[in-house]
């Protein structure tokens, strides 16, 4: 599986280092430049911003500040949990629902993950539980049985996380590129946003745009 972004050429850290964020061209996509990206919550290492992408309406992601591959060393620390437990806030009072939380997650010793964007960020994506549950299903179904975090140390892996503290991993040793949108994104009927890229084709750019400026940085 190619890289699409790396730290040769990363948006994420044209976001934290120079506050814009380019993307594209793409077949059927202009080149999308927004300047001064929305950054809604951050701690000393991490940021929250709303993805430019999204699934659903008020798709968050969590990116970390440097340029690093993965989230694996932050998942319940003080840190992780003081963002993940605004970012479930957040999303519950604009939308009454709890995200189910996912990653592609790289690992240091290895050229690429099935990440588009070769630095460590988290989606959140809103959605109800009986949603959460079919597709923990489908996940389950197309992945088999899950494996502890210490088993992934050394490998690319993908991340769930629905209930509480409960992260379930698998080893993704088969690249499964944007593997967790395509489930998502089929549940909800909008299978032409399995693909971030697809998101910002002429057919896609107006919801797209429309569902990124909906997220707001509360005072």
């Amino acid at each position: 599986m190619r890289k699409i972004f790396s730290d040769k050429f990363c948006p994420f850290c044209e976001l934290i280092n120079k506050n814009i964020i380019t993307l594209g061209p793409y077949p059927s996509s202009p080149t999308i430049k927004i300047q001064k990206p929305k950054i809604v919550f951050q701690t000393p290492n991490l940021i929250v911003t709303p993805d430019i992408a999204p699934i659903v309406p008020f798709h968050l992601l969590a990116i970390t500040r440097m340029h690093e591959v993965s989230f694996l060393s932050y998942f319940n620390t003080p840190e992780f949990n003081l963002l993940k437990n605004w970012v479930i806030d957040y999303i519950y009072k604009k939308t009454t629902l709890h995200p189910l939380i996912f990653e592609h997650g790289g690992c240091s010793s290895i050229d690429y993950s099935s990440a588009c964007i070769q630095h460590a960020h988290i989606h959140f994506v809103p959605m109800n539980h009986e949603t959460k549950i079919e597709i923990l299903k489908k996940i389950a179904h197309e992945l088999n049985v899950s494996v502890g975090k210490e088993n992934v140390k050394n490998s690319n892996y993908l991340m769930i996380n629905a209930i509480e503290d409960n992260y379930l991993f698998w080893p993704d040793q088969k690249n499964l590129h944007q593997f967790f949108r395509f489930i998502i994104s089929e549940h909800f009927h909008e299978v032409q946003r399995h693909s971030w890229q697809k998101c910002l084709t002429n057919e896609q750019i107006e919801k797209s745009m429309y569902w990124y400026s909906l997220v707001t940085v509360d005072q």
